[in-house]
């Protein structure tokens, strides 16, 4: 043996020398003290960069020879989990459970001719392989046609595929499942364009929004209410307001404000514009702005339909007090006068719910000397009261407000002396409120 130089002599009948194959165990002696146990190696020295190095096994816990180090073990496809087998009416692949505590991520490409069952794609991940109780099961919808891709990370010990067929049986079925060592980022990819079912997975997204008080500089959270609608009434303020739709529910308002001033709330309408004489429809009569200027009488539409209000030429508004001129109504007294003091009917009952009003009555008597009492009554209750002086003596008013009778019930006109002749006449109208 050479020793820098020197040279070391040994005597080889005093050695036990034995050949050594792979497992057996050489150990090397120092002052009769073991230095240590090596296991033989099948190439114990290698050369890299021409320089000669000594190759050391090593093992793990249970005795395995680690042969590599360091970076991440490629992704696998899981058999227990994948398949192109075709699946008749109602058909169903049920993975075999594959344990993925080495893995981070689980994967699935699936693609099917045929829509699946309703939820039936699912993806169960349990904890003891059992797939009772404690599964947890996420389940989507197939339509098909379509491939459909998911990621999931790793939330359970066991992992296992389950696939429902629809009606029809398929003729193309690709489910395949690969597992990942390294998490990859978890997407949904999507055109801008794109609409997006609820049925898409999604990641979760909890945030806060806030908006910028005008003039302030501030952000303060935009509020909402208990059942998630963000919040637009109160002193919103806008630059500038564009033309659009605004929806409002059956039944519901919007306020309009403008420099802290409340406008009128404005009530839901069916339909905001009707061409004149087109029927109305919906559950909400309208009046539309504007007056038609006439300098006649405009032509008459049917009950019921829409109409424009009319105007002067100046633009004055026309309009008849109280009702409709179909509602009115008129009462002339009874030739000769009333002498007597019964009750004589001037306006019979209206109907159901419907009450007489009056908005005017005069009265003249036409006896040399006998003057009287007159008096108007709702049915028999006096609702007015005057005096008529004989020779042409009597009363003439105008009711401001009008006169408001009972429901279903006549008006009557009497004299209280008898003897007298008096003259009634009454204008008025009915309605019911």
């Amino acid at each position: 043996m050479d020793d820098n130089g020197g040279s070391l002599t040994v005597d080889a009948t005093a050695l036990d020398i034995r050949a050594l194959t792979n497992a057996d165990v050489v150990t090397a002696e120092l002052s009769a003290v073991d230095n240590a146990v090596l296991d033989t190696i099948a190439t114990p020295v290698a050369t890299i960069s021409a320089t000669p190095l000594q190759r050391v096994a090593i093992f793990d816990a249970s005795d395995t020879q680690v042969t590599s180090f360091g970076g991440a073990s490629p992704a696998v496809v899981d058999t227990n989990n994948s398949t192109t087998a075709n699946l008749g009416n109602g058909g169903a692949f049920t993975g075999t459970a594959t344990d993925v505590l080495a893995y981070s991520a689980v994967c699935v490409n699936l693609y099917s001719d045929q829509d699946g069952s309703a939820d039936g794609m699912q993806f169960q991940f349990c904890s003891n392989n059992s797939f009772g109780a404690d599964t947890d099961s996420i389940d989507f919808n197939m339509t098909g046609g379509e491939t459909r891709r998911f990621q999931f990370p790793v939330t359970a010990q066991y992992f296992r595929l389950v696939y429902t067929n629809g009606t029809t049986p398929t003729t193309d079925l690709d489910i395949q499942t690969i597992l990942h060592p390294v998490s990859p980022a978890y997407t949904s990819i999507h055109k801008v364009e794109d609409n997006v079912s609820v049925d898409r997975s999604a990641e979760l997204v909890k945030a806060a929004l806030i908006a910028q008080v005008n003039g302030s500089g501030d952000f303060i959270p935009i509020q909402a209410n208990a059942g998630g609608v963000l919040k637009v009434g109160g002193s919103v303020e806008v630059d500038t307001w564009s033309a659009g739709t605004l929806t409002v529910a059956e039944g519901g308002s919007f306020g309009v404000q403008e420099d802290g001033l409340a406008l009128t709330a404005l009530e839901k309408i069916d339909n905001a514009s009707i061409a004149h004489s087109d029927a109305i429809t919906g559950s909400h009569w309208v009046n539309l702005t504007g007056l038609e200027a006439r300098s006649s009488e405009p032509a008459a539409v049917s009950n019921g339909d829409a109409t424009r209000a009319i105007a002067t030429l100046l633009g004055k508004a026309v309009t008849v007090p109280y009702a409709v001129p179909g509602d009115t109504w008129s009462y002339a007294g009874v030739s000769g006068g009333i002498t007597d003091t019964a009750d004589d009917v001037a306006k019979a009952a209206a109907g159901a719910s419907i009450r007489n009003y009056i908005t005017k009555v005069s009265v003249v008597n036409g006896h040399a000397t006998v003057g009287t009492e007159v008096v108007i009554k709702d049915g028999s209750t006096v609702i007015w009261r005057s005096h008529a002086e004989p020779a042409g003596g009597g009363v003439v008013e105008k009711f401001e407000p009008p006169l408001r009778g009972t429901t279903n019930t006549a008006v009557n006109v009497t004299n209280i002396t008898t003897g007298s002749k008096t003259y009634f006449n009454l204008q008025g109208f009915i309605a019911a409120e």
